[in-house]
C-alpha cells in the first residue's frame, strides 16, 4: 500500500529548515510584497478563499489552523507511517471527540498514544495470535456482519491483544460468505460446499487457526466493550482453566443463562413436566443462582454461543465430536476436558449479546429432532445404560404429552396446519431414535 502524502492526510508539508541562499535584497523585496498584499486584502481574509479567519491564527507543528484536532492527536502518536483505517471515514464528526475517534478507527493504547489501526487486526505470519475467533454462520448475513463489527470494535479497545478472526460459512444461500469477504477483508472466510453441522464447521476453523486460545462465537452474537480481552485474562488468572464462558445478555439487556451444570435425569424430566416454576431456575434443573451472575466462579460448562478453550486442551482431548450435528457438542467437549483434569470458568465481565436461535428457527422441526439425537448421543457416551434407558422413557412420555398439546392448539386455531404437520413428523422421528 502506498504511503499517503502529508497533504493527503490533512496537513501542510513541513517547511524546510534550510537557510535560503537568496540575497538580502531579494528577501526584502518579498517581505514588502507580502505586506502590501495582506494590507490590500483586509484584516482576517484568507488568500486562498473568501472565508475569513482570525488574523492571529497561524500554523502550528506543520498543521493548518482548520485541520481537525483529530489529526493533531494522530501526529503526536509518533507513528512513522499512518495505516489504513478499518472503517470508512465518517461524513461528520459533530457527534463528539470520542465518537469521532471511534468512527475513524482510532484507538487508544494503554500508554495513552493514539494510533491508527491497520485494515486488519491480524498478526504477522511469523507471530502467533493470543486469540483465534471462529464464527460459524448459516444464512445469518446481517447478524454475521453485526457480529464482525462488534469484534472489530472490541479489538480496537485492546490493541495489545493479538487476534485473528475466521468465518466458516455452512453453505449459506443468503450471501453471507460474500458479504463477510467484501465488508471485512481482515477476516478469513472459509466457504463450505455443504452444511456438515456446527461441530464440523468449527473443527475446520480450529484446524486453520493459530491462537493459543480458541473462541467459538455464534454468528448471532455481539461482543461488548473488552469482552474478548476479559476472556483471555480469565485464562491467565486461572492456569488450570481449560474452558471459559462469557456473560450472555438478551438483546434488551436482560440476563440470559450463560452456564450450566452437566445434565441429569431431573433436568430432562423438568423439560417436559415443570412441577413448579421455582424448580426451573434451581440447581436441580442445572442452573446456577442468579446472584452469581456478577461473580467469577467455576462451572460445569458454558453455553456454546461463547465458548473459549485452550489449545492445549484440544491437543489433549481432540476437537469437537462431529457426530453432533447441532446441540450438546459443547457439553461433550466440556465433559471430556473435565475428565482430563481441566476446569471451566465463567467470566462475568465478558459481556456478549446473544440473539439466540437465528439459524435453528429456520427449520424448527428438523432441529427438534437433532436436539434429541444429540442428547441420546451424549448420554450414550457419558452415562450408564440404566440412565440412558430412563432418559429415553422420559423423552417418549414427554413427546406424547407435547403431541396432545399441539392438537389442542391446532383445534383452537393457534397452530397452523403446516406447523402441526411439521411437529408431528418431528415427533415420529424422535420416537424412532
Amino acid at each position: 500500500m502506498a504511503i499517503p502524502t502529508s497533504r493527503a492526510w490533512g496537513r501542510r508539508p513541513a517547511r524546510s529548515t534550510r537557510r535560503s541562499r537568496t540575497s538580502p535584497a531579494s528577501a526584502t523585496r518579498r517581505t514588502r510584497t507580502r505586506r502590501s498584499t495582506s494590507s490590500s486584502r483586509g484584516v482576517g481574509e484568507s488568500a486562498c478563499s473568501g472565508r475569513t479567519r482570525r488574523s492571529s491564527t497561524r500554523s502550528v507543528g506543520g498543521f493548518s489552523p482548520t485541520t481537525p484536532a483529530l489529526w493533531r492527536r494522530v501526529k503526536r502518536s509518533r507513528s512513522t507511517e499512518p495505516s489504513r483505517c478499518w472503517r470508512a471515514a465518517p461524513t461528520s464528526c459533530a457527534s463528539g471527540r470520542r465518537s469521532c475517534r471511534r468512527a475513524w478507527g482510532i484507538r487508544a493504547g494503554r500508554s495513552g498514544r493514539r494510533v491508527l489501526p491497520s485494515a486488519s487486526d491480524e498478526v504477522g505470519p511469523g507471530a502467533k495470535p493470543d486469540l483465534s475467533i471462529i464464527v460459524v454462520s448459516y444464512n445469518t448475513r446481517e447478524l454475521l456482519c453485526r457480529c464482525l463489527e462488534s469484534i472489530a470494535a472490541s479489538l480496537a479497545r485492546t490493541p495489545v491483544l493479538r487476534a485473528e478472526t475466521i468465518v466458516v460459512d455452512n453453505a449459506s444461500t443468503d450471501g453471507s460468505a460474500q458479504a463477510a469477504t467484501e465488508r471485512f477483508p481482515w477476516a478469513r472466510v472459509i466457504a463450505r460446499e455443504s452444511n456438515g453441522g456446527f461441530a464440523a464447521a468449527n473443527n475446520e476453523g480450529i484446524a486453520a487457526s493459530r491462537g493459543r486460545i480458541i473462541l467459538l462465537l455464534n454468528s448471532d452474537t455481539e461482543v461488548l466493550e473488552r469482552a474478548l480481552a476479559e476472556l483471555v485474562d480469565a485464562f491467565d488468572r486461572h492456569p488450570d482453566a481449560g474452558i471459559v464462558g462469557g456473560h450472555l445478555l438478551n438483546p434488551d439487556g436482560s440476563e440470559q443463562e450463560s452456564c450450566f451444570r452437566f445434565p441429569g435425569l431431573a433436568q430432562q424430566l423438568l423439560d417436559f413436566f415443570p412441577i413448579n416454576h421455582r424448580l426451573a431456575t434451581s440447581r436441580l434443573n442445572g442452573r446456577y443462582p442468579a446472584r452469581m451472575a456478577g461473580e467469577e466462579h467455576e462451572i460445569d460448562h458454558p453455553l456454546g454461543a461463547c465458548f473459549a478453550i485452550r489449545r492445549e486442551v484440544i491437543d489433549a482431548i481432540g476437537p469437537l465430536d462431529a457426530g453432533f450435528f447441532m446441540y450438546c457438542e459443547e457439553i461433550d467437549w466440556a465433559m471430556r476436558a473435565r475428565r482430563a483434569g481441566w476446569t471451566a470458568w465463567y467470566a462475568p465481565k465478558a459481556l456478549v449479546i446473544h440473539h439466540g436461535g437465528a439459524s435453528t428457527r429456520q427449520v424448527r422441526g428438523p432441529m427438534l429432532v437433532e436436539l434429541y439425537r444429540s442428547r441420546f448421543r451424549y448420554w450414550g457416551k457419558h452415562k450408564e445404560p440404566l440412565f440412558v434407558w430412563a432418559a429415553r422413557r422420559i423423552v417418549h412420555a414427554g413427546i406424547a404429552r407435547e403431541q396432545s398439546r399441539w392438537r389442542r392448539l391446532h383445534h383452537r386455531g393457534e397452530l397452523s396446519d403446516d406447523r402441526l404437520s411439521e411437529l408431528q413428523e418431528a415427533a415420529r422421528a424422535i420416537w424412532k431414535l
